[in-house]
């Protein structure tokens, strides 16, 4: 009898110390893992979104040894003031305005914003070499400026690129296609900003 008793306790005892169930299924395991994962995943958004707000771009329209000729002259209008034209409202814009298809030497063209992000430019060049997206035959629009020049109206950053391509020795055979409009830079900036479906985008904001 007193065996008996002393069988149980010790059975009952290792029950409530050691359960013979294990405390952590696989199921809980699982869902603390991912837990985990998602609080690891939330941490990281939160350390490079402080980053890239502290980020400032490079406007190599305030240093002539970056801009060179390129920028000289340019109207002083911010990248947030200039029009952005894309897919069937660029088409549009540049059927209602007549622009015709035309070669320029990239080194002639200038810019009309003030200001063009240097790293953005940066990866453009690079690319090209890479073999990878040529900006001098992606079509930016240009316009007639003062004194003959030929100013960009949209695309100065693929712009820029073709420019600093031709100011290097790399060998890079091209002319820079645009679409061009025979009228004063002001005139077409003017119809570009008040065309509908037009959107403007800050230094350092680039839809693609």
């Amino acid at each position: 009898m007193l065996s008996q008793i002393a069988g149980n306790l010790s059975s009952y005892v290792s029950d409530s110390i050691w359960p013979q169930k294990p405390i952590l299924t696989s199921s809980t395991v699982k869902k603390i893992a991912l837990l985990a994962l998602t609080l690891g995943v939330f941490y990281v958004g939160f350390q490079l979104s402080g980053m890239f707000q502290g980020f400032s771009p490079t406007n190599m329209c305030n240093d002539s040894t970056l801009g060179g000729d390129f920028c000289s002259g340019n109207l002083g209008i911010p990248r947030s003031g200039m029009p952005q034209l894309e897919g069937h409202v660029k088409r549009d814009f540049l059927e209602k305005y007549s622009a015709t298809c035309s070669n320029f030497d990239p080194i002639s063209l200038r810019s009309t914003q003030s200001e063009i992000n240097f790293e953005k430019v940066t990866g453009i060049v690079q690319s090209a070499l890479d073999g990878v997206f040529n900006p001098c035959t992606d079509g930016i629009i240009t316009a007639l400026g003062g004194n003959n020049t030929v100013r960009v109206v949209d695309g100065h950053h693929r712009a820029a690129a073709c420019y600093r391509l031709a100011q290097s020795s790399v060998s890079f055979a091209f002319q820079i296609f645009t679409h061009h409009i025979p009228e004063s830079i002001e005139t077409v900036i003017g119809n570009a900003n008040s065309f509908d479906g037009v959107e403007q985008y800050d230094l350092n904001y680039f839809e693609k």
